[in-house]
């Protein structure tokens, strides 16, 4: 992991307008790759708009998709989308990296609603750019201590959270500010969110501190310090960087 700025970005999409939110995705990004950022994250389902009633979708080498990834040559681009595939629909999120998608993920914990209409991924990549290593959860998903530990466990740095919640803004920051606090520290990574209402977003540290951010039009900019990643893993351990994770007993977890 390297130290970098974060860009997060709260984006309202248009369900009834996939190429609107396409080239709004690609300006934010090439506005944040001219900010010295190295990496943009915009919320669940940005390109497609999030709805469970009768979602707008697309095919993974669907030609806007291609069009954001090709924007990706300066800045890490994270987006999602409904995807549209043989056996059904997902709940997807892209990675983009020097001009083309590097990986994917398929949302895996469905809400009540989604089950009716979206299939469920099966697995927990990480996904490598030069910037990180990166975990990826959807909104609820955030919930669920087991997901950011296996993302520990496979190596990520940092576990980008973008959601699509109606809850309103005080209280989707005032939960954030618990429980993705929770998930940084045990975990001792970087985690990050966005949601669609056009303010939400928070960074937390490695120790659990939120990072502080710098508001521009848009998104909010995170100083990502890797060296905060760093202090608990210098094979050194003390009190003062206890990494929590490197002493379960996974055997009485049963």
């Amino acid at each position: 992991m390297k130290s970098f700025k974060l860009a997060m970005s709260p984006m309202v999409s248009d369900s009834r307008d996939i190429d609107s939110n396409a080239h709004r995705i690609c300006d934010l990004a090439e506005d944040a790759a001219n900010m010295g950022c190295g990496m943009v994250c915009f919320p669940e389902a940005s390109l497609t708009g999030y709805t469970t009633s009768e979602p707008a979708s697309v095919k993974a080498d669907d030609l806007r998709i291609a069009e954001i990834a090709d924007m990706s040559e300066d800045i890490d681009i994270v987006f999602g989308f409904a995807e549209k595939a043989d056996d059904g629909l997902y709940i997807t999120q892209a990675v983009c990296s020097h001009g083309e998608v590097v990986g994917t993920y398929r949302k895996t914990h469905l809400g009540m609603r989604e089950v009716k209409v979206f299939k469920a991924g099966n697995g927990l990549p990480v996904i490598e750019t030069d910037n990180a290593k990166l975990g990826i959860a959807l909104c609820w998903e955030s919930h669920f201590p087991e997901i950011a530990g296996t993302y520990d466990h496979k190596g990520a740095e940092l576990i980008l959270m973008p959601a699509a919640s109606n809850l309103d803004f005080d209280r989707r920051i005032a939960s954030w500010k618990t429980f993705l606090s929770t998930r940084a520290s045990d975990n001792r990574v970087f985690v990050a969110a966005c949601n669609n209402d056009g303010r939400a977003t928070l960074c937390v540290s490695p120790d659990g501190k939120v990072v502080k951010n710098t508001e521009t039009e848009g998104y909010d900019i995170y100083e990502i310090d890797a060296s905060l990643y760093g202090k608990y893993r210098t094979g050194e351990e003390t009190m003062h960087n206890i990494r929590y994770q490197a002493h379960r007993r996974p055997d009485l977890y049963q």
